[in-house]
């Protein structure tokens, strides 16, 4: 099996429990800091944005909370 198979089988594998873990780690934060990264970023207007690795799409999702009028496309290994 190739390197690149092996991450997406991996990450196939984590998907389904990343929130969760993520939750119990951050205590309910995980969003919040995203949140607070993207306005530091002192954005505004017509943004695009491409989330590699986007994972679950939480990131995806603060960005376009933060920036309203933002178009965003999330992309990732794993097809979970």
């Amino acid at each position: 099996m190739s390197f690149s198979k092996d991450v997406r089988k991996f990450f196939d594998f984590a998907a389904p429990f990343y929130n969760l873990f993520t939750a119990v780690i951050f205590a309910k934060q995980r969003k919040n800091y995203k949140r607070i990264g993207i306005s530091m970023m002192n954005l505004s207007g017509n943004i695009i944005c491409l989330d590699v690795g986007t994972g679950t799409g939480e990131g995806a999702e603060a960005f376009v909370e933060v920036c309203r009028e933002a178009f965003v496309v999330g992309i990732d290994v794993s097809k979970k």
